[in-house]
């Protein structure tokens, strides 16, 4: 029998761009959840609900780029995905920037052949260049959800004269620059929830850290019994070539190598800047027109 299939969307700019994803995920076997983020209008999204299998995100999150809150807004919807009538057998989380490069009955059935499985880009943090560059966001204060007057002055002054923090939890930490973006077992995801649900003194110290998307939910899933089932690939082409804090905006010129990968989604992408990608992907990967 084949999986069913949450898409979790996270947006905040751009229904047009939004809406030609979730066309795109359409199948009997696949549901669309969006969180749109908290700072921007709703209004502009409803109409995406009158699609078959769409539903909007209603514990909504102001996320701050760099905060725990997009991680929050991702667990929320976890939990609603969970309580929703529907039951599902995977979540794939996924912005509004990312597209599918292979049609998605191909995507029901490899998760259908691997059902079970989670697949997540981790790395440890005793193996590689990215976690030394990364101690800062887990040991040091970070104030980026708080809102007030002279907040990075304050950090300033933590991070002076106060110890480094202490990271709350056993166990090894898993983390990249691509671990954001993942395919999860239903279960897995129900367990990482219940984990943080139940470890109030992980989330207050959470609160506190930069860029926790790439390594909180890694380090759950790696340190529990779920591991032995989470294979180390996202399933997702992602070009960090450009070396900046966020990956490059694919355009035609990357669709030789888009063709070329292995992966199911690619990100990120922006009609703005290049649209016709899109369009190439549509009728030369997906047969969609």
């Amino acid at each position: 029998m084949p999986v069913r299939i949450a898409h979790l969307i996270t947006t905040y700019k751009c229904p047009v761009q939004l809406e030609r994803l979730v066309d795109a995920l359409a199948h009997k076997d696949a549901a669309c959840f969006i969180h749109v983020d908290g700072n921007v209008s709703l209004s502009e999204y409803l109409f995406l609900e009158k699609k078959d299998g769409v539903r909007l995100i209603k514990n909504r999150k102001r996320v701050v780029w760099g905060g725990y809150s997009f991680t929050e807004a991702i667990l929320n919807s976890i939990e609603e995905i969970a309580n929703s009538e529907s039951k599902f057998d995977y979540i794939n989380l996924l912005s509004s920037q990312d597209y599918p490069i292979k049609p998605i009955e191909e995507f029901v059935q490899f998760l259908t052949v691997h059902k079970g499985y989670s697949f997540i880009a981790y790395e440890g943090e005793d193996s590689s260049k990215w976690w030394k560059e990364s101690t800062s966001r887990i040991y040091a204060y970070n104030l980026n959800d708080f809102k007030f007057r002279g907040k990075y002055f304050i950090q300033q002054v933590l991070n002076t004269f106060l110890p480094l923090r202490k990271f709350p939890m056993l166990g090894k930490l898993y983390g990249s620059s691509c671990a954001t973006w993942w395919t999860m077992d239903m279960a897995c995801a129900s367990y990482v929830l219940s984990f943080i649900n139940s470890n109030k003194k992980l989330t207050r110290y959470m609160k506190f850290t930069w860029g926790a998307d790439e390594f909180l939910l890694p380090s759950i899933v790696m340190n529990s019994p779920f591991a032995k089932l989470t294979l180390n690939n996202n399933l997702r082409y992602i070009d960090w070539s450009e070396g900046g804090s966020n990956p490059k905006i694919l355009g035609m010129k990357d669709l030789p190598s888009i063709k070329r990968s292995d992966n199911f989604f690619a990100r990120k992408f922006d009609i703005l800047i290049d649209e016709k990608v899109l369009t190439a992907i549509d009728t030369e990967m997906l047969n969609y027109v």
